[in-house]
């Protein structure tokens, strides 16, 4: 394995250490964050327990979040602006030490039984999803139902992102089946596009914020990665009835777990039927369309049958009077461009479920990063030679920006602005997207000022983290709260006494920081290896990456 002249040893190492890097620095996020601090997950906890331990799937009017989540927050704080929340961090911090004392017990004590679901008053706003992935997270549920609140989480967070990872590395084992299933110029792009996969997340670390918590979008990643990994596998044989057979399952898994994968079947379809098999016969495309579809229809038809008409009233006449008529009446150019520019920052970072957020300036790099990025990849396939499974990302990419893009003008339309587009929502892409990321890279890494231009946004990324996650600790433990207009500010003076070890004994009631710091120190000493052996690798004079440079932009 050593001598695989596709995947060379230093290729191997960096990959290695970077993902490596990644795991360490998602179960560090994951250590330090409060109770329901990730997005939504009062309600996916209470979907969980109600499908566990009730064996039923949520349905509307039928589902509550679950008592133990209402009887937490009359107890310990919540995150700010999240029902039915009695405390934030900061007004729980100034209550009486025996009331701290009682949040620490609430979070940090084991149930004198082991949880089980009641419903309680407050409607779950997640009850649409499927089922499949809180099926899945069923075992760590029933395994860890006795634990306490931290613990518990804890372990449903953390097997939740070691799905994500794992998509992470099923990404790099496609990339590199790519790399020795070619040679030449076609190889390097391959070997480009296991070092995409590879700095992804620290490119964009918004990545963990939402692949690490408790939600659906970890196993929407894995299913996206296998279907990568499928298509770079079999590429032209993409239409014969075995790979569409498999795409199908996949296609169909993915249904049962979001419905973001309607627009992921509409791209593969788009692909098999313009790029992949555009040297195959039209009945032949269509037959292997045919099959994916029929196979994901057979598999989850049943809940989009079941669920159509409650969830997905596309025109939502019924809250709107009307898309057309929302749009005549609030539509704004201002709005318009807010949202989408919403979308492209949270591409890049979204903050946590207590949407804080430094001023928005601090997004602008983040936003340029995402649009270079973007462009480098389209620029890339502009240009011959490419071959057609590396269009499949942009395909992919396309079909979930026309849903997010629909959604800006769909909240336009019902109340005026469309700032809650979710660009976080692409990281489930996060396999294809990081090759593709990849992909611009190699074409482009032979232009000076494009490297220069990426040293330095990437460093504001990295660095933009590490103040973020500081601004965030300090959320957390009172010391930062959130003003009207959602940003971060002092409540007051900074008490003098407040030291880094009372700021640790805070963060100590609500999560583990003492596990946070030293999975983050073991993190950042591999992300900085990484980096360092990538360097080394792609300007090494004997490196292949070199013999892109040739083809670089004049």
């Amino acid at each position: 394995m050593s001598a695989d002249p596709a995947v060379p040893p230093a290729l191997r190492r960096t990959t290695l250490l970077l993902l490596s890097a990644s795991l360490a620095l998602g179960i560090a996020y994951i250590s330090v964050l409060p109770p329901w601090e990730g997005f939504d997950e009062t309600a996916h906890h209470s979907y969980l327990q109600q499908l566990v331990d009730s064996n039923q799937v949520p349905r509307r009017g039928a589902s509550f979040l679950s008592r133990d989540v209402e009887d937490y927050a009359q107890r310990a704080p919540l995150p700010y602006d999240t029902r039915p929340a009695r405390f934030t961090y900061r007004t729980f911090f100034e209550a009486p030490p025996g009331r701290v004392a009682a949040g620490r017990a609430t979070i940090h004590n084991p149930p004198s039984s082991p949880r089980r679901y009641v419903a309680g008053e407050l409607v779950n706003w997640q009850q649409q999803h499927p089922p499949l992935a809180y099926l899945a997270l069923a075992p760590v549920y029933l395994a860890t139902a006795h634990l306490s609140w931290a613990a518990h989480l804890w372990s449903l967070r953390v097997a939740a992102y070691l799905v994500a990872w794992l998509s992470l590395a099923v990404a790099a084992a496609a990339c590199a089946t790519g790399a020795r299933a070619t040679a030449g110029i076609d190889r390097v792009r391959w070997q480009w596009a296991l070092l995409g996969v590879s700095v992804w997340p620290f490119c964009f670390p918004a990545w963990f914020a939402d692949m690490a918590r408790l939600g659906n979008d970890a196993f929407s990643a894995a299913l996206v990665s296998g279907i990568w990994l499928i298509a770079v596998r079999c590429r032209e044989r993409i239409v014969r009835m075995g790979p569409a057979l498999m795409l199908g399952l996949l296609v169909g898994a993915g249904l049962l777990t979001k419905a973001f994968f309607i627009p992921v079947a509409a791209a593969l379809a788009a692909y098999v039927c313009l790029d992949a098999g555009a040297n195959q016969s039209v009945s032949r495309r269509a037959a292997a369309i045919t099959v994916m579809f029929a196979t994901a229809g057979a598999i989850a038809g049943w809940w989009y049958l079941e669920n159509w008409q409650q969830y997905y009233d596309l025109a939502a006449s019924r809250r709107t009077d009307g898309l057309l008529n929302g749009l005549t009446s609030r539509f704004s150019v201002a709005a318009l461009i807010r949202g989408h520019a919403a979308l492209v920052a949270t591409v890049a970072w979204p903050g946590s479920w207590s949407l804080a957020r430094p001023p928005y300036l601090f997004f602008v790099p983040l936003g340029v990063l995402v649009l270079v990025s973007a462009g480098a990849y389209a620029a890339a396939l502009c240009r011959v030679g490419w071959p057609p499974v590396a269009r499949l990302p942009g395909w992919l990419l396309l079909a979930m920006l026309a849903v997010l893009a629909y959604y800006v003008w769909l909240r336009i339309a019902y109340i005026g602005e469309g700032r809650l587009a979710a660009g976080y929502y692409l990281h489930f892409l996060a396999g294809p997207l990081g090759a593709a990321l990849g992909f611009g890279l190699s074409t482009w890494w032979g232009s000076p000022a494009f490297r220069r231009l990426l040293f330095g946004l990437v460093a504001y990324a990295l660095v933009f983290a590490a103040g973020i996650s500081i601004a965030q600790l300090l959320l957390f433990t009172g010391v930062l709260t959130k003003s009207a207009q959602r940003f971060y500010e002092l409540g007051g003076p900074r008490p003098p006494q407040l030291a880094i070890t009372e700021m640790v004994e805070r963060l100590s009631v609500l999560a583990y920081p003492w596990l946070g710091l030293m999975c983050w120190s073991i993190g950042a000493a591999l992300l900085l290896l990484g980096l360092h052996h990538m360097r080394r690798f792609v300007d090494a004079p004997d490196s292949p990456m070199r013999h892109r440079r040739s083809d670089a932009v004049n």
